[in-house]
Parts: C-alpha cells; structure tokens; sequence
C-alpha cells in the first residue's frame, strides 16, 4: 500500500470489513515508515473519515463500534446506497500525519504506573517484552471494545496480568476488562 495517499471509498462505510477491514492506516503507515506514536490507528482512521469522506455525503449518518474490523459504519438505511457508490477521497501523507498529530496517544500505553511492569526499550533476561491483547466493556457502548498494549514486566503471572488489568481499566475508565491473549515479542 505504498503511495502518496491513501484512499478513503464511501462504499466502505457500508461494511464490516470496509476501509480494508479496519487497518488501512495501520497498513499505509507501515508500508510508507510513518510512525503512528503511539495512537490507536482505528481513532485515526475515524478522523480521517469524518474530516475528508463524510463533507463528500453529509447526508449519510455513521456511526463508530469498537472492533478489530471497520470501526466506523453506515446507518442501515444508508448501506444499499453506499455499495453502489462511487465515492472517495485521496487523503495525502500530509494530511495523515496532521491527523496522526491531532490524535491523542493510547491512555492504554503502560508507562511506569504499573509496579510488575515497565515502559523501556531495554529486554534483559528478568524484564520480557509481552504484548498484551485484551477487550472491555463500557455501560455506553453497544459492543464491546478491544485493545491492544505492549509492556516489559518480569513474567506472566497473575498478579502481573493483574496489575495490568488495573491499569487499563482505571486509564480508559470502563466496567469490565478481559485479558484475552499474551504474546512474547522477545526474548
């Protein structure tokens, strides 16, 4: 996906797996070496939509769900109209990156709140690199939402998945957290 910019199609809107199923920013910036920083690339992709495709069809009602696929949906009376639509906007890197800017960073990436783990760049043989996915529920959303976070902490045990589930659940302010995978990335 390589390229000056990255197009946005309405008829994305009208599916689950539109907007290449949720990772086109994640995608455009890895294969153009644009660091996202930090930043959720679905709340980026949602910006995107709002800022240059929706003033093309102000008539089209959206609305955003916490997924691992197309975050940002049409209404269903929209949809027909939508998959026949020729629609789309070229959103250029500047514009992306002026986006990716405005974006606040995850409130999810741990820092040094959490005392089993730590944010560094440094793996030794007692501090492991582990990426953390999880999901969690908040009273206002219809669907659940899901995350993921990257830390270094000793090991998995359960008072470190502990200690994390603390953490996210204080930082993003929801009802319920599930861990529901971890995965060493080095060792």
């Amino acid at each position: 996906m390589k390229g000056n910019v990255i197009r946005l199609r309405a008829e994305s809107l009208a599916s689950k797996f539109g907007f290449g199923d949720g990772d086109i920013v994640d995608y455009f910036c890895e294969d153009n070496n644009i660091s996202l920083d930090e930043r959720d690339p679905h709340q980026i992709l949602i910006k995107l939509v709002r800022t240059y495709l929706l003033p093309l069809i102000p008539h089209v009602e959206v609305y955003e769900i916490g997924t691992m696929h197309n975050p940002i949906r049409c209404e269903d009376k929209f949809v027909e109209e939508l998959q026949r639509s020729d629609i789309y906007v070229d959103v250029t890197i500047h514009q992306l990156i002026q986006c990716i800017n405005e974006t606040e960073k995850d409130p999810i990436f741990m820092g040094d709140q959490c005392n089993q783990c730590e944010q560094t760049e440094q793996v030794t043989e007692k501090r492991r690199k582990f990426m953390v996915s999880y999901s969690f529920n908040k009273a206002n959303l219809l669907a659940p939402g899901f995350g993921n976070v990257s830390v270094i902490m000793p090991d998995i045990s359960m008072e470190s998945i502990q200690e994390v589930e603390k953490i996210i659940k204080g930082q993003i302010e929801v009802d319920k957290v599930i861990i529901l995978n971890i995965i060493e990335l080095e060792k």
